[in-house]
């Protein structure tokens, strides 16, 4: 967590009218969400912790010990 105020983007004219969505977290929900969200008339803000996306397949069965 930091303690940095947050730069927010001056509003521009650009934007038509368009509404905003923020999405808040990017795991399998926040870019699921971001992604059907893709072709819809809104401006997407994609917030989270960190900068990559971690995906590890079968890690609870490998420390249940059902995998070796």
């Amino acid at each position: 967590m930091t303690t940095s105020p947050a730069r927010v983007p001056a509003p521009s004219d650009n934007s038509g009218g368009r509404p905003r969505v923020v999405v808040i977290g990017s795991g399998f929900g926040g870019l699921f969400a971001a992604q059907a969200l893709r072709n819809a008339p809104v401006d997407i803000t994609l917030v989270g912790k960190t900068s990559h996306h971690l995906f590890q397949p079968l890690l609870y069965q490998v420390a249940t010990g059902i995998l070796s």
